[in-house]
């Protein structure tokens, strides 16, 4: 587990499906994420700082989620078990 997101599936070298629940956004039981270089800083669910150019997992952009600005640090999911 991911702090509130949780690795269902890993689809592709490029792609993951995650379970994402957040108390004030929302809940997506299988929502695609795609791995893409973070163009902000922000605080990985991992308890890591992310630094603008990490390679992070983002939900899949279209349509546009509410949970649009979430990211979860590669290296972290890469350790998660699936589900």
């Amino acid at each position: 587990m991911l702090g509130n997101a949780k690795l269902i599936d890993r689809q592709t070298a490029s792609t993951a499906t995650i379970a994402w629940r957040d108390p004030t956004r929302g809940c997506f039981g299988d929502q695609t994420w795609r791995k893409a270089r973070a163009g902000a800083p922000g605080f990985a669910m991992s308890g890591r700082a992310i630094r603008p150019g990490d390679a992070v997992y983002k939900p899949n952009p279209r349509p546009v989620p509410v949970n649009a600005d979430a990211m979860i640090l590669v290296c972290a999911l890469m350790d998660a078990a699936l589900l």
